[in-house]
């Protein structure tokens, strides 16, 4: 199992239906473990990612019950940062996440992609 990092991007594009109002929730499937004080998402015994501390602040914060744009609000206000960079950077993080196959409420818009 060979580690893939998620990184935080800025890209304003909203793919396949992710948008600012969408609700994702973490995947059942996925254990969040600390490894050398970085979070790890391992995904069963195939795959693992390292979270960078956006992606972290992010994926702690996913619930089932928050929409990205509330997310977004609490984490700019909390960092001090501008509110549209970050909600582009949460927007991307939740497109990776779920294409990640991480998020159950992405799991119906994108095929997971695999490192193996």
């Amino acid at each position: 199992m060979s580690p893939t990092d998620l990184n935080v991007g800025t890209s304003t594009a909203l793919v396949c239906g992710v948008t600012t109002r969408h609700v994702p929730s973490q995947a059942d499937h996925v254990l969040a473990v600390e490894v050398a004080g970085e979070l790890v998402l391992v995904d069963g015994w195939r795959s693992a990612w390292v979270l960078n501390p956006s992606a972290v602040a992010i994926w702690e914060r996913i619930d089932g019950h928050t929409p990205l744009n509330e997310i977004a609000v609490v984490l700019s206000a909390e960092h001090a940062a501008e509110a549209e960079v970050v909600l582009a950077d949460v927007i991307a993080t939740a497109q990776q996440l779920g294409q990640a196959g991480l998020l159950l409420s992405l799991l119906q818009i994108y095929e997971p992609t695999r490192p193996y």
